[in-house]
């Protein structure tokens, strides 16, 4: 039996995770929603799903097992609390919030609904994951690096701050969440973004530089910095990297270099996409109820995008922020 799955959002990424359950055994697009109805139609003919401008009249009708909120992030507390009334088990794309107060939303309403809740960071669903936690298994990490460089965002809410929340905690959040599954949790971080390539355009309401430091738990230390300042098309335009004794760990591009004194071994991601393998994972824990078969719960997740904002909040405010300052204040 095939769980019937509803959309909220038509756009870019949307599409992409609607082709990715379309290559799931047991799954069937049923509905997308979306605002732009000839959008909502595009993304939902390859499937001949239903298709809805309001997402609560979709979930009203449809009664899907599952829902997909792929939609702004500033967006995604009120539709997570009705698709966890209608007892549907939920995907919501990252950044999960943009503030604490949407974030506790998000987390009642997927309590109190007792519902599923799996959270869009595909890169948890790679071998490549195992592969670099067997590299750094019983060594001492040192230092952690991450870049992210790009042109102005093609995604129109991301030029603007309060909709998209920031180029950490809208893109670098993938990098920061293998971070804390490789290296553990992060104890302080200290930030300073700035708005020096677009200061004319009047529809750029955002930063477009950020550089920041952080401190693992462990003592080991790392840097971030990313830039909407240039442009498409950079080769190795973003990327992780773990340091330790006489070992380089590099993730870009989707892959995964593994460099040492002897010479570097360079892995690819394994098929199917990311977006299949999460998707058959998500899939399988609504099939089962077995939550354990999420490898990006809301809980975790909601402890990346505290991470995230306390980079914003190190910013605005000019000091040192600790990421469980924030969890103190989502988990209350």
């Amino acid at each position: 039996m095939k769980l019937r799955v509803a959309g909220i959002g038509a756009g870019r990424r949307a599409q992409a995770h609607y082709r990715a359950l379309a290559q799931v055994e047991n799954a069937e697009v049923a509905a997308i929603c979306d605002v732009d109805e000839e959008r909502a139609q595009a993304a939902a003919a390859p499937f001949s799903a239903e298709t809805y401008a309001d997402y609560r009249d979709m979930l009203d009708a449809e009664q899907p097992d599952a829902v997909y909120i792929i939609t702004p992030p500033n967006l995604h507390a009120e539709q997570v609390e009705y698709a966890a009334t209608q007892k549907a088990a939920i995907f919501v794309e990252k950044p999960v919030a943009l503030t604490v107060l949407d974030a506790r939303r998000i987390r009642m309403a997927v309590e109190q609904g007792g519902v599923l809740c799996c959270v869009g960071y595909q890169q948890r669903y790679t071998s490549l994951i195992e592969r670099a936690r067997s590299l750094l298994a019983d060594r001492d990490l040192g230092m952690a690096r991450i870049w992210w460089y790009q042109g102005v965002p093609k995604v129109p809410w991301n030029l603007d701050a309060a909709q998209g929340g920031g180029q950490i905690v809208e893109q670098a959040t993938h990098l920061f969440d293998l971070c804390r599954l490789l290296g553990g949790e992060i104890d302080h971080v200290y930030a300073q973004f700035g708005r020096r390539a677009w200061q004319d355009d009047a529809d750029f309401q955002n930063w477009d530089v950020y550089s920041g430091t952080f401190a693992f738990a462990s003592g080991a230390v790392g840097s971030v910095a990313t830039t909407y300042a240039l442009f498409f098309g950079l080769p190795q335009s973003s990327g992780l990297d773990f340091v330790s004794e006489e070992l380089l760990l590099r993730f870009s591009g989707g892959g995964l270099q593994h460099i040492t004194p002897d010479g570097t071994e360079s892995l690819t991601a394994e098929e199917p996409s990311l977006e299949v393998r999460m998707a058959a994972a998500f899939l399988h824990a609504v099939e089962t109820d077995n939550p354990v078969l999420l490898r990006s719960p809301l809980d975790d997740a909601l402890k990346t995008l505290a991470l995230t904002l306390s980079f914003n909040r190190a910013a605005e405010h000019g000091r040192t922020v600790s990421p469980a300052e924030i969890e103190k204040e989502i988990f209350a």
